[in-house]
């Protein structure tokens, strides 16, 4: 893996459940590291559901090993002002050098 090609800082989020004052189940983020990533855009799409049309924006980045980023993990990269969901994190040669981590973008 050649470091040069990972220019984004992206901080890694940990999805904790809880509850809110009146009980009601509350989702909520932690971050839990930084670190350094590139990130691809192979693509998009837009499909209508239900009422109204949806755009869905999917990313691959490419990040050093770790073994603690999880699928319903998210992903933020502060200076765009975006978070990812992880859909899967895959080694892609099992060799633990690096992740590939497919996520689509949050809308907010």
């Amino acid at each position: 893996m050649r470091s040069g090609t990972l220019r984004h800082q992206v901080s890694l989020l940990a999805r904790d459940e809880g509850q809110d004052s009146v009980g009601q189940p509350a989702t909520s983020y932690t971050a839990f590291g930084t670190d350094w990533a590139s990130i691809d855009q192979p693509g998009g799409r837009e499909f209508f559901d239900g009422h109204h049309d949806v755009q869905q924006t999917d990313v691959v980045l490419r990040m050093r090993w770790r073994d603690d980023l999880r699928a319903l993990h998210r992903i933020a990269v502060p200076f765009r002002g975006q978070t990812y969901e992880v859909i899967a994190v895959a080694d892609p040669d099992m060799r633990m050098r690096e992740l590939y981590v497919l996520a689509k973008m949050v809308v907010q």
